[in-house]
């Protein structure tokens, strides 16, 4: 009985060894190797950097600044509106940039703020301009609807 509870003991300890080992090349894997290999052979244009953005409906208009990071294909970013209705608001930003095209969602920093929606946009004028469309939830109606969405870019990453 003594034997078979040190072998299964020992079984074990091995296994969480042996998962604690796998985890951990895996998160070596996921955030050093494969962002390095991405960055390595992408061949898009590089729209990482500040942007300043001009988002417009029916009833207002709002400037904001742009922040974009990006790793391989992947964008990440923030959006902080400078002048406008929403004067103040923050947003995070995920999607992806491929052959000229930005598709993202994004999402309010404030938890008690249910805006969310997402954009495509387009670039153009010599990689200076990202121009389309977004469509938005907005919790002050309470309703979705698009926009027209510009950005023009001030800061190169």
């Amino acid at each position: 009985m003594k034997e078979f509870s040190l072998a299964l003991l020992n079984g074990v300890i091995g296994g969480l060894i042996a998962t604690t080992i796998a985890l951990f090349f895996r998160e070596v894997w996921i955030k050093i190797i494969t962002p390095w290999y991405e960055n390595r052979v992408y061949r898009d244009a590089h729209i990482e950097g500040t942007w300043k953005a001009k988002f417009s409906n029916d009833t207002y208009t709002d400037e904001e600044r742009v922040e974009i990071y990006r790793v391989g294909h992947a964008v990440t970013g923030t959006i902080t509106v400078t002048n406008g209705k929403n004067e103040g608001r923050t947003y995070n930003f995920i999607g992806s940039f491929r052959n000229l095209v930005l598709i993202a969602t994004y999402h309010s920093k404030n938890e008690s703020l249910l805006d969310r929606g997402t954009f495509c946009l387009l670039l153009t004028k010599n990689g200076n301009q990202l121009e389309g469309k977004c469509s938005y939830y907005s919790d002050s109606t309470k309703s979705i609807d698009h926009s027209d969405y510009v950005w023009e870019k001030i800061i190169s990453g």
